[in-house]
């Protein structure tokens, strides 16, 4: 076991990009403190990047965790006895735990016609080891212009927690897109009706609804560039996106690069990414990705308390290296994660 006691730096000062208005720190609550000792790491073996935006994810019932390998997918307890469970028919593009027995998955492949695909929606059932086709759908040049056409696109998580994928039908009237939220479990359907996204525009950030029928303006638009998926907290008190911590209650936006410290040897800027909220404290957990050109690399996972903007490298108190990809259990205390092509899961004692 790991007895270390997380080393955290205090950083004040910060930069923000206020839009006008002062930095102001406001208490939130959380269900437990967050100074921490990392008790125990177990090595659950060899992994692979696929699907880049979650290459790891957790079971609803944090007992299990999902990973791929060479196209495979398996999972594994937190005790790191690992099994297979199938190689989906296509390549694995998004997937998301909708039950603790069941991996929904967007898969899709090249025809070899210009730029024609075939997609899949479907789900795995991780104990019968059996896949369900939802949606099954082909698109093509110029499809967005076909009177009637459906896409579909997921699975997604709601700000309100609930996994869900949406029906996307076109009309020659661009105006007349609908937008038809679905859930993988018919009896769950009335849970997402009031369900929200968030999404940026030339605006700023907004709350939308899942069917795209009402939105709520959160915050104007920051210097940088915005990417397709911001993250929020649980109470979309706050919300993440790339380097910018956006507190939404006054639009103060804080660069969390500033608070990362010195670069490390022979790389020349940094990234935040991977970026997601713990779900019952104020704590961000993050990928710094340094670089000097594509050809090095040099990534650590850290989490931040954005109460008091307390930095914790886990690299640094753990001994693992090139770690990436953290993702949180839903009760907040374990982190799963890569490093070096393999996955780990850290269990957190909190004082």
């Amino acid at each position: 076991m790991l007895m270390h006691r997380a080393m955290i730096s205090r950083r004040r000062g910060l930069l923000s990009l206020s839009l006008g208005l002062l930095l102001v720190f406001l208490p939130v609550t959380s269900a437990f403190a967050l100074d921490y000792t990392i008790t125990e790491v177990i090595e659950i073996g060899e992994a692979g990047f696929a699907p880049f935006v979650n290459p790891i994810i957790w079971s609803p019932d944090g007992t299990k965790i999902a990973f791929t390998k060479a196209g495979v997918i398996y999972f594994s307890d937190t005790l790191g006895n690992v099994q297979e469970v199938i190689k989906p028919e296509m390549p694995l593009h998004r997937w998301a735990w909708v039950s603790d027995s069941q991996i929904a998955v967007y898969t899709r492949k090249y025809t070899g016609h210009g730029g024609d695909l075939v997609h899949r929606i479907s789900t795995i059932d991780v104990n019968l080891k059996k896949e369900t086709a939802l949606q099954d759908f082909n698109t093509f040049y110029g499809f967005r212009e076909v009177e009637g056409f459906s896409e579909y696109y997921g699975p997604l998580k709601s700000i309100e927690g609930n996994s869900y994928y949406a029906q996307k039908r076109y009309s020659s009237i661009k105006s007349n897109i609908s937008v038809i939220p679905l859930t993988f479990e018919q009896s769950k359907s009335a849970q997402i009706a009031n369900d929200h996204f968030l999404r940026w525009s030339d605006s700023g950030l907004y709350k939308v609804r899942l069917d795209h029928s009402d939105s709520t303006w959160l915050v104007g638009l920051p210097i940088m560039m915005t990417s397709l998926y911001p993250v929020a907290n649980f109470e979309c008190t706050y919300a993440m996106d790339k380097g910018h911590l956006i507190r939404l209650r006054d639009t103060t936006i804080i660069l969390v690069d500033t608070l990362i410290g010195p670069l490390p040897p022979n790389t020349d800027g940094c990234a935040i990414l991977w970026s997601s909220f713990n779900p019952v404290a104020p704590e961000i957990l993050f990928t710094i990705s340094c670089s000097k050109g594509e050809n090095y690399p040099v990534n650590r996972i850290a989490t931040l308390d954005y109460n008091t903007f307390q930095l914790t490298v886990i690299d640094t108190i753990t001994g693992l290296t090139s770690c990436a990809a953290p993702a949180y259990s839903p009760n907040g205390k374990k982190i799963a994660l890569m490093s070096r092509n393999r996955a780990y899961i850290l269990t957190r004692e909190f004082e």
